[in-house]
């Protein structure tokens, strides 16, 4: 279940940057994120839309992939789902969703497994 607003990911972000946002790359593309769940319903396949709305839309000019992978963290510990990866090989991942193209399924599977 997803239970953020733009105002939740705005402060998350803010403070990822020293609680300072950022200015805006692509305004509308953190509420497009965050409604692109809607697709799906499976969370796990929910948490990674949003996650990967994020990384891929970059709608900050800086700290799009940290706010990403903190979103990604808190939606999975509040939905009670392991994230499989160690911290060095998420990091990796986020690298890798934001520079390649990989689909969600494949970071379904590399970040929760199954």
């Amino acid at each position: 279940m997803i239970n953020l607003s733009v105002d939740d990911i705005l402060r998350i972000h803010a403070q990822i940057q020293g609680d300072c946002v950022t200015g805006f790359v692509f305004p509308d593309g953190v509420g497009s994120a965050l409604s692109s769940y809607l697709y799906y319903t499976d969370v796990k396949m929910q948490i990674i839309s949003v996650f990967y709305g994020l990384v891929k839309n970059h709608c900050f000019s800086d700290g799009n992939k940290r706010t990403a992978a903190a979103v990604l963290i808190l939606l999975a510990q509040d939905n009670n789902l392991p994230i499989l990866p160690d911290d060095t090989a998420l990091e990796k991942i986020v690298l890798s969703a934001a520079g390649t193209a990989v689909s969600k399924e494949q970071l379904a599977r590399q970040i929760f497994g199954d």
